[in-house]
């Protein structure tokens, strides 16, 4: 049903209901138009104002109503995938080494069926060449695709990665050997959703899309220890650095125990 509320990124809220603003309207010369003498609903018109018609006719009137000739709205999908990764596994002297890379594109494909464009719907109106109620059959099917025309958008996300890792032992201890283990690695994040045409100047009608677009870096660094003290009893300490390109820096220690008071029970903490 139009008037409607409708709101753009780039354009607020538009309420087609203010009678001082919108566009949805039909001209004085419209043959659909009821205070024009012309149209068929003249009569009825006349008949529920009574003497206050004449003061309606040459009005612009508001429409009100379903635009049963524009089929259902309709949103078809598919999304391709790419991906590449791969990893790299070693030694460095006493290091155990390991270092991976990737990269992943989503390209999601919309078409868009059935969805209102609201300057071409006010541009039809205004002209005149849009009909509704009785004379809606009149409409033809360029006018309504010129309408409600067929449109697609691709939403793109990527995802970029590179990490490497290395680990070694440094010296015995009474439980076994301590071990130290560190790494860094980086991530990129991109997303463009253009969103349904139209859609961020608010010009289509009960719009469903959604748009967005931004990207997120972040890279990371940690590094951790293993200190087996006692058979029974081993400690681990580690720390975490990771920089958010929109939040800053944040850093996370960990620190923990692994106490085996039996073969059969062991308490745990962090």
């Amino acid at each position: 049903l139009v008037p409607f509320v409708w709101a753009g990124s780039k354009a607020g809220i538009v309420n087609q209901f203010d009678t001082t603003t919108t566009q949805i309207v039909l001209p004085p010369n419209s043959l659909d138009n009821p205070f024009n003498p012309a149209s068929p609903y003249a009569s009825a018109a006349q008949a529920f104002y009574g003497s206050a018609y004449s003061g309606y006719v040459g009005q612009p009137a508001l429409f009100y109503g379903a635009l049963t000739e524009i089929s259902p709205q309709h949103s078809l999908y598919y999304t391709n995938v790419y991906r590449l990764v791969d990893d790299l596994t070693g030694t460095v002297g006493a290091w155990d080494v390991a270092a991976a890379a990737g990269y992943v594109r989503d390209e999601t494909h919309v078409t868009y069926q059935g969805f209102v464009n609201v300057s071409a719907l006010d541009a039809a109106f205004a002209s005149g060449t849009f009909r509704v109620g009785q004379n809606a059959s009149l409409n033809s099917p360029s006018l309504i695709a010129s309408i409600a025309p067929e449109t697609h958008d691709v939403a793109v996300s990527d995802i970029a990665f590179i990490s490497a890792t290395a680990s070694r032992k440094l010296f015995p201890l009474p439980g076994g050997d301590l071990a130290v283990a560190t790494g860094v690695e980086a991530r990129v994040w991109q997303e463009n959703n253009p969103g349904q045409p139209g859609a961020p100047e608010g010009n289509i009608l009960m719009d469903g899309s959604f748009y967005a677009s931004g990207s997120q870096t972040v890279q990371a660094a940690f590094a951790e220890f293993s200190a087996p003290l006692l058979h029974s009893l081993e400690l681990d300490a580690a720390g975490r650095v990771d920089h958010y390109q929109t939040a800053g820096t944040a850093f996370t220690p960990k620190f923990g125990f692994k106490w085996k008071i039996l073969p059969q029970l062991a308490l745990r903490g962090t």
